[in-house]
């Protein structure tokens, strides 16, 4: 399930998924973005192409983060601010930060 949570951030829940596998698959999805060229088109100007994108994900795991939405959350969202602390583009798990 994602779900857009504010500005330029979003939140994605994955059911039954340990900090290993949480760690390998938002890397992945990190990855990917890295890779992505977008197209913007604009009425007036000619079309320019936005590479280069970057992400920085903070995650978090129940239990050991946190046993409701808002502890994990905010354990999420302090990983956050470390993975962009570290240099930005990167995956930082709250356990481990």
């Amino acid at each position: 399930l994602v779900g857009r949570f504010g500005g330029e951030e979003f939140v994605i829940l994955l059911p039954g998924v340990g900090a290993t596998q949480v760690e390998h698959i938002a890397d992945r999805i990190r990855e990917r973005i890295s890779r992505l060229r977008v197209l913007v088109e604009d009425a007036q100007d000619p079309p320019v192409t936005v590479d280069g994108i970057s992400v920085s994900i903070g995650a978090a795991v129940r239990p050991n983060d946190g046993d409701d939405i808002d502890r994990l959350v905010l354990a999420a969202d302090g990983a956050l601010l470390a993975a962009k602390a570290a240099g930005r583009d990167r995956v930082r798990l709250a356990t481990r930060y």
